[in-house]
């Protein structure tokens, strides 16, 4: 007798638990405040993702440095003195 009662307390507990049991809601998929910054076109030039805009930099950049080498050797150098000095400079 005294496991035929413990075994119907335990369905019973059971039986509670789950018609009591009130499901949770679902959390709300995080936002991500600064996704703005990857998701557009400034960052993807700045983040140099495709190879022209690499190639497109790379050679600003060897024309800026190269106008400063070039101001700053004397006009009597010869070319190829400017062209490795150019060079030199930019790598």
């Amino acid at each position: 007798l005294r496991r035929h009662c413990s075994a119907d307390s335990t369905l019973l507990v059971y039986l509670i638990s789950i018609t009591m049991a009130k499901k949770q809601p679902e959390a709300a998929a995080a936002v991500d405040p600064t996704g703005w910054m990857v998701d557009n076109d400034v960052a993807n030039f700045l983040l140099l993702h495709q190879k022209e805009v690499l190639y497109m930099c790379m050679l600003g950049y060897t024309f800026l440095h190269g106008s400063k080498v070039f101001k700053a050797v004397p006009k009597t150098a010869s070319v190829s003195y400017k062209l490795i000095s150019m060079i030199l400079a930019c790598t």
